[in-house]
């Protein structure tokens, strides 16, 4: 097998909704891995900011300057942590996208000293697995989903 084949198998951004009082508020929980690096992470949004965001998925081109973005946590102004990032631009002239994703959980349970687990990675793919993914985030949110994949894929 051949060792990109390895990476790309391995490479993905899984994303999962849940939503329990009919508000239109949930939680997406995002597990991203690339390349040796991954992360564990979720925040609470509006469902129309995610489908918002996918629609923005479906653009295309994508402009370099002007990247897809989604980002939740908490607080507000200077005092906002975000817990989840997703921006997703054009990487090279192949056609080759990168989706920057950052994940930070801050863990505290009594018992020993408050942690922060973060990890930022770029995970590159291509314009049809970003459509995928984007019909997919929209299915999920609308719940006829369970879950949406970003495939990594590089271009040679």
């Amino acid at each position: 097998m051949d060792t990109d084949e390895v990476r790309d198998a391995r490479s993905e951004l899984v994303a999962s909704w849940r939503s329990d009082d009919g508000d239109g508020i949930g939680y997406l929980r995002v597990r991203a891995s690339f390349d040796g690096f991954a992360g564990d992470g979720g925040a609470w949004f509006d469902g129309m900011q995610v489908l918002e965001f996918a629609g923005l998925l479906m653009r295309y081109p994508l402009e370099a300057g002007e990247p897809a973005s989604l980002s939740g946590g908490l607080g507000a102004g200077e005092d906002f942590v975000e817990a989840v990032g997703l921006s997703v631009a054009p990487v090279g002239a192949l056609g080759q996208l990168g989706c920057r994703v950052h994940l930070r959980a801050d863990l505290a349970d009594g018992r020993r000293p408050a942690v922060t687990h973060e990890v930022r990675l770029v995970l590159l793919t291509t314009y049809q697995r970003l459509g995928t993914f984007a019909r997919d985030l929209s299915d999920l949110i609308e719940g006829s989903a369970e879950y949406a994949v970003l495939g990594g894929e590089v271009l040679a």
